[in-house]
């Protein structure tokens, strides 16, 4: 079996190092450590590991600190690390298989990063095993890349089933955003140097990172111009460029580039996610739901490892669960609905969340169960009559209808909408509750001419005059005297005061 260096370039590390050494302790042959000036334990956690180490004076390029690194190792093949990556143990195995083998290759590996603060998992694929070669180097003074050199040397890339676990991301959001900073500079010399396409893919997204997103805009527009990266990062260019297009409501744009990118990789998760969001907001209901459903299988194939991504950013699960129930409330669609509601795991939502959700339930699956107000109290202001509300229209069962349009009819919400439908189906049971709802809506929307007609008629078939007369007198002020409805009220009110 061949020998194995892993290589490391390193500095104030000793909350990750301990960690990444022990998972690779019993593969490797021999441990290689930079250090670029560490002021904690750092160097003595490499010793106990029976780590070489080495000093490197940083010059703010972490392409030589990991070149120096290579010129290090003795051993037949690299693998490099950062101190906050361990290798998964699973894989472990996988890479003493391929040390086995005597063909120039560089090995693909999943690296998969996590944070508790964002919630969004991302997976990427990066070389990370190689065999040793002087003539192999790292290029670029930040995202330092190996595959063009192993390529110039006539490497052969494999893809693998290795998993590095990456927790560097697992920190708060002040501190993603040092490092952008810090990263920002660098990748702004090495653009300057080599305008490539990967180097404005990395601005693009730092900066977007940094919150500069129509600054970030003008790298990814001349990623997509070129076109000369591979199709997972143009299809992340697309998400991010259709995104902005997207929040600056250039809907057609946006479409374009979220079925462009859909094209590069049909399971990207969030290019679903974006043209599901683009058909919401243009009225296309049933054609957000498909792609909700689709983000959704796609992102838990990746979470589950049933799938892999050259490069691929994930959205939490139950984010997407609850984005889920939503859309298939606004296009109601009960089977979408329930299917995203056997998904929910209870103990990580609300109990509000989960009420709102139930209240949403009893609208789709219970019509003809008795509707018990007093259990949904709590959400009662938080239920959204835009969704609620094209439901329940669908109820055949007006009892219930009453009832829940009853209990979300409050002070609060003061809807128009909700004290319409109420009155027009109270109207042969309780005509003056029914009566006092509509004039409420007749008050807060005075121009409704169509309203005025409807209580007119309402008015002359309950022989109601007293109230007839006074909307008589609304609709002759609001209408032309020459028009027929006009002339009409006039000659209903003339024979009313007869």
């Amino acid at each position: 079996m061949n020998s194995i260096s892993l290589c490391m370039i390193v500095k104030n590390e000793e909350k990750y190092l301990f960690d990444c050494l022990k998972s690779v302790e019993n593969i490797v042959d021999e441990i290689i450590v930079v250090d670029t000036g560490s002021s904690d334990k750092t160097k003595q956690i490499a010793k106990s590991f029976n780590a070489k180490i080495y000093d490197f004076v940083w010059i703010k390029d972490f392409s030589a600190a990991r070149n120096f690194s290579l010129s290090k190792a003795t051993s037949d093949w690299i693998f490099y690390l950062d101190a906050d990556e361990r290798l998964s143990p699973k894989s472990a195995q996988i890479l003493l298989d391929f040390s086995k083998s005597k063909e120039n290759i560089g090995v693909l590996c999943n690296v998969i990063s996590k944070s508790d603060f964002t919630k969004t998992p991302s997976t990427m694929k990066y070389i990370r095993f190689f065999r040793n070669n002087p003539k192999i180097s790292f290029h670029g003074r930040v995202h330092e890349q190996i595959e063009n050199s192993l390529s110039a040397q006539n490497y052969q890339i494999i893809d693998s089933e290795i998993v590095i676990e990456h927790v560097g991301y697992n920190i708060t959001q002040n501190g993603l955003k040092e490092k952008a900073a810090r990263n920002l500079k660098l990748l702004e010399k090495d653009f300057a140097e080599n305008p490539s396409s990967y180097n404005a893919f990395q601005l693009g997204q730092t900066l977007i990172f940094l919150d500069e997103f129509e600054k970030s805009q003008d790298y990814f527009e001349k990623v997509l111009a070129k076109s000369d990266l591979d199709k997972f990062h143009l299809a992340q260019t697309c998400r991010y460029i259709g995104a902005w297009e997207l929040r600056k409501k250039n809907y057609v744009r946006a479409k374009e580039l979220a079925e462009k990118g859909l094209k590069f990789v049909p399971t990207s998760p969030l290019l679903h996610i974006l043209y599901s969001n683009i058909c919401a907001e243009t009225n296309r209901i049933s054609e957000s739901a498909i792609h909700t459903k689709l983000a959704f299988e796609h992102n838990s194939n990746l979470l589950s490892g049933k799938t892999t991504s050259r490069f691929e950013v994930m959205a939490d699960e139950q984010n997407l669960v609850l984005y889920g129930i939503n859309v298939s409330l606004m296009a109601i669609d009960k089977e979408l609905f329930n299917y995203f509601y056997q998904k929910i795991h209870m103990n990580v939502i609300s109990k509000e969340e989960l009420l709102l959700i139930d209240f949403y339930k009893f609208l789709f699956f219970s019509i003809n169960e008795k509707f018990e107000s007093s259990q949904f109290l709590p959400i009662s202001n938080k239920i959204d009559e835009k969704i609620a509300l094209p439901i329940l229209e669908k109820f055949q069962n007006n009892a219930n209808k009453i009832e829940i349009l009853t209990f979300l009819d409050t002070e609060e919400r003061n809807s128009s909408s909700i004290k319409y439908l109420l009155g027009v189906l109270l109207i042969n049971t309780n005509y003056e509750k029914a009566v006092e709802l509509l004039e409420k809506v007749s008050q807060q929307n005075p121009e409704n001419s169509n309203l005025l007609i409807q209580l007119m008629g309402l008015y002359l078939e309950k022989n109601d005059f007293i109230r007839l007369s006074g909307i008589l007198e609304k609709i002759i002020k609001i209408f032309p005297g020459e028009s027929n409805i006009a002339k009409k009220a006039t000659e209903i009110l003339s024979n009313i005061k007869k």
